[in-house]
């Protein structure tokens, strides 16, 4: 090692050199009088061990004092002379009881210790400035960040606390337990168990939404996110965490659901309106027009039967006449029928899905099953409705694009529930016709389906057919 010896003693100097020299250390001596000299020669040439005879020189003594803790120090003094810290890697021999001999072992023990301690500092400053890029980060967060240790109590906390909070980041730093104060006292039971999971090591990343009561009384959403944190050691370190304010998100989410729900009452309530003219208009065309058409048949009968023998061109005519009304009736039978059967509001359910899914084979050709059970069903009229137009929409679909031999409606009620089936063997329907928005059938059918009460789920198998299912809470009301 190269070693800077400071003696103003050239006798006690030859013998440190000699004691350096059987250990084959390279020394240069110089006497510490002279400050100037002494750093150029430490700047030109760093020695690995500065050793000082004690008292040092003045410039020695100036050395020592402008450079602590910059290079590994051996001091020679006496018992009785007590010798300042000047570096945290130094040693102190004694001139006197033959110390000298010790003194390449103790230069060696205070370079290894230096080297260490060299070695460490630098760890801590690389930790610390990590630790500082870590907290720049954190601290500029939009997000409340913690970190809470082993014990509870709060390793960190990040600005952002109190702009979400109002509490400082230092209220909870000297009180963990506001962190569960100020959760909504509705939201605290799960956060609690929450918090248990998490503490009891769960490694998985545990999120939940929940609102706290701010400072000023003020309630908020926060995304919350935590894991448990673990050494590479597998010791537990205790939980990271990051609270995310999501209140005017929620706000949004509330609006959005009100005016949703406004629609969808709109939406029944113009379904309703619709229903009602539907049967205003069909019972109208069937009451006033058929009965007129139905006169007016009959009056051309009795005009074909006296016409008949005076004049057979008129009573051509006439028989002409009476074949157009007839099939003048037939069309308003079925203009009325589509508008709304009366089978719905006289017979009820069961009837209406009988005569439609016969209506429905006889003019497509594809066979369709109707099962209901029970065989009595009897259900309110806006229920009543809603199943028999789903019905009727999905049939149309399948008429026009599944492809099918086979249809199956099946009609159900039971454990306080109403199931409706409508499953065909055609082709499937495809993922992008059940995204399409302008798939306005399957939009009316599942919000009269949510109308209800209910939920309305399709699944397309390909090559293999559609399943419509439909259900819908109801309890019959049982006779007084």
């Amino acid at each position: 090692m190269d070693v800077l010896l400071l003696d103003q003693d050239p006798g006690r100097a030859s013998l440190i050199v000699g004691a350096f020299a059987e250990s084959g250390d390279s020394v240069q001596i110089d006497d510490g009088q002279d400050h100037a000299r002494l750093k150029r020669l430490v700047a030109e040439r760093p020695p690995d061990l500065l050793v000082v005879s004690w008292p040092p020189g003045a410039g020695a003594g100036a050395l020592i004092a402008s450079s602590p803790n910059s290079i590994p120090m051996l001091f020679l003094a006496d018992h009785d002379e007590e010798v300042p810290r000047a570096s945290f890697a130094q040693e102190q021999l004694s001139l006197s009881g033959g110390d000298l001999r010790r003194l390449p072992r103790a230069a060696e023990r205070v370079t290894r210790a230096w080297r260490l301690m060299a070695k460490l500092r630098q760890a801590a400053e690389a930790l610390h400035e990590s630790e500082e890029r870590l907290r720049m980060v954190a601290d500029f967060t939009s997000d409340w960040e913690y970190w809470i240790g082993p014990d509870g109590r709060f390793l960190y906390v990040s600005p952002a606390c109190a702009r979400i909070t109002g509490h400082a980041a230092s209220d909870l730093m000297a009180d963990p337990g506001l962190m569960t104060r100020i959760i909504h006292p509705d939201d605290r039971r799960a956060f609690v168990e929450h918090m248990s999971r998490v503490m009891n090591g769960s490694p998985k990343n545990c999120r939940m939404d929940l609102r706290i009561v701010c400072r000023d009384g003020e309630t908020r959403w926060i995304a919350h996110s935590c894991r448990a944190v673990h050494h590479d050691s597998g010791a537990w370190w205790g939980r990271r965490g990051s609270n995310h304010d999501i209140t005017e998100r929620k706000r949004s989410e509330a609006e959005l659901a009100r005016l949703s729900a406004e629609l969808r009452g709109l939406a029944a309530h113009l379904q309703t309106v619709r229903e009602d003219e539907r049967r205003r208009i069909a019972q109208g065309i069937h009451d006033e027009l058929g009965q007129a058409l139905t006169a007016l048949k009959m009056d051309a009968a009795w005009l074909e039967r006296r016409l008949s023998a005076g004049d057979p061109a008129l009573a051509d005519k006439a028989r002409d006449m009476i074949d157009l009304i007839g099939l003048t009736l037939q069309s308003v039978k079925r203009l009325s029928l589509e508008l709304r059967p009366r089978l719905l509001d006289d017979l009820g359910l069961p009837a209406a899905l009988e005569w439609q899914t016969g209506e429905f084979a006889r003019h497509t050709g594809i066979q369709c099953a109707l099962r209901v059970r029970p065989d009595d069903l009897d259900l309110p009229r806006e229920l009543s409705t809603a199943v028999f137009r789903i019905v009727q929409e999905a049939l149309t679909n399948v008429a026009r694009h599944a492809h099918a031999t086979r249809v199956e409606v099946a009609l159900a009620l039971a454990g306080g529930r109403l199931g409706l089936l409508i499953d065909d063997d055609g082709r499937g329907i495809r993922g992008e016709a059940l995204r399409d928005p302008a798939s306005f059938g399957l939009m009316q059918m599942r919000e009269r389906a949510i109308a209800c009460g209910g939920d309305l789920a399709i699944e397309g198998r390909p090559d293999r057919g559609t399943s419509i299912r439909v259900n819908v809470p109801f309890t019959p009301e049982r006779p007084r």
